[in-house]
Formats: C-alpha cells, sequence, structure tokens
C-alpha cells in the first residue's frame, strides 16, 4: 500500500473528507488530492503534519514501520495466529465470512469501532491492528518491531526465537552492563 494509500485509508477511518483533513494539515485540499493519487509524495515535513491530523504515528507511513503492511494484513496475521477460519471470526463478530476477507484484503476500511471488535475478537491489541503499534509507550520501537515480528511466526517460529533470544541474553558479549 502506497502512502497515498495509507493517507485516504487513514482519512476515510476518520471519517474525514479531503477538505477537512487539508484544514486540519494547513494546506489545500488540492495537495491531499495529489498525495492519496499518488501524483506526488509529501515530504516528511507534511507527513507528519499530515499523521498528527489524523491521530497516528508518522512512523506507521514509513518503510521502518511496516509500509505495505494494513490494517486488513494484520487482522489477517491474527486470525491465522489463532488458527480462526474466517468464517468462525464472521460468527464471533456478527458478520458475513465475505466481511471478513474485505476487511483482510482492504476493500474496505474497518472504522475504530470495528478494529476494537476485531482486536476483542482475536485477543490482540486494537492500535496495532490500526497502525502496527502498540499501546504501550513503554515499548522502544525495537521492542515493538520484536513483538511485530513475533506474532507473524508460526508457533515453531515462535518457540525457536525464543530459544534464540534465550542464547544471546546469556552471551556475555549481548548482556547489558547495569
Amino acid at each position: 500500500m502506497s502512502i497515498g494509500e495509507q493517507i485516504k485509508a487513514m482519512r476515510k477511518i476518520r471519517g474525514l473528507t479531503q477538505k477537512e483533513l487539508a484544514e486540519k494539515c494547513s494546506m489545500a485540499d488540492s495537495a491531499v488530492r495529489k498525495y492519496e493519487s499518488g501524483k506526488i509524495v509529501p515530504k516528511i515535513e507534511m507527513l507528519k503534519r499530515i499523521a498528527d491530523a489524523l491521530e497516528m504515528p508518522v512512523g506507521a507511513f514509513l518503510p521502518s514501520m511496516g509500509l505495505g503492511e494494513s490494517t486488513g494484513s494484520r487482522i489477517k496475521i491474527a486470525r491465522e495466529r489463532q488458527g480462526v477460519t474466517q468464517a468462525e471470526l464472521a460468527e464471533k463478530m456478527g458478520v458475513t465470512p465475505q466481511t471478513i476477507s474485505q476487511y483482510e484484503r482492504n476493500i474496505i476500511n474497518p472504522k475504530p469501532e470495528t478494529i476494537k471488535k476485531f482486536a476483542d475478537a482475536l485477543g490482540v491489541d486494537a492500535r496495532w491492528l490500526e497502525v502496527g503499534e502498540y499501546e504501550d509507550n513503554s515499548l522502544s520501537g525495537e521492542e515493538q518491531q520484536l513483538l511485530r515480528y513475533f506474532r507473524i511466526m508460526s508457533p515453531e517460529g515462535q518457540r525457536v526465537a525464543l530459544e534464540r533470544m534465550d542464547e544471546l541474553s546469556q552471551h556475555p558479549r549481548y548482556k547489558k552492563d547495569f
């Protein structure tokens, strides 16, 4: 998903028009249209203003924070990690399996209250589903990245990752000096 597509998706999730987003960012609504269509890519300063207006971290738009990853893909990852089918999740949420499929394929974008329902149904952090970051402000960017990697692994991959982390934590070279 391009930066422009991400801006558009988050703007719609927040229930804003292009004009309203432009006003919040002190820019022309034509600029928002150009960003969303991909005609121009916003500079980092403008991206920060857009992120602030959308009440999300600017990092959610950047490659190191998972560009290409979407709410739909995180829903799918969480559902598969729980071993739940689309039909089972749909029943739990009171929607059709086709609706779940549309969310996962980013055909429709869930509103904040729907994201909360997904989070409750899947036992994951709603903020992670929405923007790929965790609500817990005590986690550093690196710790959040570790959690992202961990959550997309199979149970066997998680077990191996934990074994490797245990090995590294015992090695004198990698221990913190307290």
